[in-house]
């Protein structure tokens, strides 16, 4: 589970990545050619940047830490949802209704749901990888196998 996190933290912080750099273009190019609300489309890919990179790290942590990797990329898929979502309620509905094209938009809240979805899945992958047993160590119940650390100590008739 903890390799699977892994690889689909990687794909989804890639993914997210490139989707931020799509946003930062099209802000810049439409910051250049005076479009209304681009200032805005570039703002949030600037803001998609450290979030694609904290799912980037997060997949990074997935076999070594499998409970902070969860963390990190359950944070970067919603921050970049929470990001898109504010490309789309700013800028994306305003070009509808002027009948403008809107088909570099559209491909930035495509990769982005990929992105999150992948980082999504990874979360998940990753956080029953927390709980897992390995070596004989202990879990965080204190416990290996059946014998339990926490228990009191039992009596014998030898001390009577």
């Amino acid at each position: 589970m903890r390799i699977a996190a892994l690889v689909l933290g990687i794909i989804g912080g890639l993914a997210s990545l490139a989707g931020a750099a799509f946003a930062l273009f099209f802000g810049v190019m439409g910051a250049l050619f005076g479009v209304r609300g681009a200032e805005t489309v570039s703002g949030l890919g600037f803001a998609a940047i450290p979030l694609a990179v904290l799912g980037l790290v997060g997949a990074g942590l997935a076999p070594f830490r499998p409970k902070a990797a969860a963390w990190c990329m359950s944070i970067s898929a919603v921050g970049g949802l929470i990001a898109v979502s504010a490309v789309y309620i700013s800028v994306f509905r305003p070009l509808v209704a002027s009948g403008r094209p809107v088909d570099g938009l559209i491909m930035i809240f495509a990769i982005y749901i990929v992105a999150a979805l992948c980082l999504g899945i990874a979360t998940l992958m990753a956080f029953p990888g927390s709980n897992e047993q390995k070596d004989g160590r202990l879990d965080r119940l204190g416990k290996v196998g059946e014998t339990h650390f926490l228990a009191p100590p039992t009596q014998t008739t030898s001390e009577v």
